[in-house]
């Protein structure tokens, strides 16, 4: 099978935007309503350009948005969505929660929804040895 793909390295022109408070990123959705997607990772929304599926005409930076970055324990466990992957690997909080004799790597691995390959392996293992 043969799928056609874009080979651009850059997408249509588009207006970056980096808030440094979430109620900044807020305030730029509702200014630029659908027109607008955030970008964390890049993972999905860059290919998603680059394939032509997306074409924003603004792209909300969520880097320098603090409140979005780091584990807090408590009562229970929240990881902020720009945490990055290897602070979540090394957090004891993460370990002392997600580590327990529960059950398999295969099973981790499973509940995270990513096969063999995929950077998360490497992190779930570590995990799983705690």
């Amino acid at each position: 099978m043969f799928i056609n793909t874009n080979t651009r390295l850059v997408s249509p022109e588009f207006d970056y935007l980096q808030p440094k408070t979430l109620a900044e990123a807020f305030s730029m959705l509702d200014e630029h309503g659908t027109s607008a997607k955030l970008l964390a990772g890049g993972t999905d929304l860059l290919v998603q350009m680059k394939m032509e599926r997306q074409q924003p005409s603004h792209v909300i930076s969520l880097s320098r948005v603090k409140e979005l970055d780091g584990i807090k324990s408590g009562n229970g466990l929240t990881i902020g969505a720009m945490t990055s992957i290897r602070s979540v690997s090394r957090s004891e909080p993460v370990k002392a929660r997600l580590c327990r004799p529960a059950g398999s790597l295969q099973r981790l691995q499973h509940g995270f929804g990513h096969a063999d390959g995929h950077p998360w392996r490497q992190h779930l293992q570590c995990l799983a040895r705690s």
